[in-house]
This record gives structure tokens, sequence and C-alpha cells, in this order.
């Protein structure tokens, strides 16, 4: 069986709404990866944050 995948560039603002969609439309699996060259090296206990530039991969 093939795959297919997506990669999409988005905001901070929309990424997650990218992802839900993604799963919406059927994807297997949605990955948020960083799309710049910021790190995000330790956030706070609780923070999930998102680059200002992501990935948003689909499969």
């Amino acid at each position: 069986m093939a795959w297919n995948q997506l990669t999409l560039y988005a905001s901070r603002a929309i990424a997650e709404q990218l992802s839900a969609s993604l799963e919406d439309l059927g994807a297997v699996s949605v990955t948020l990866k960083e799309g710049g060259a910021e790190e995000i090296l330790e956030p706070l206990p609780g923070e999930t944050p998102l680059w200002r530039d992501t990935q948003v991969v689909g499969l």
C-alpha cells in the first residue's frame, strides 16, 4: 500500500488548525516539526510551545 505525505509550512498561529484539518480529512498521522532555525530547548512545565515557523506533515 502506498502512502501519501503532505508537508505544509505554517505560522505558529495556524499550525494546530492545519493539524486538526488534516486529521479531519483522514490523515493517519500528523507531525509538527521545526520549520526554521528556532530552537525550543526547555519549555516550562505544562507548556507545549510551537515554533514561529512550523512544518505540518500529514501522512
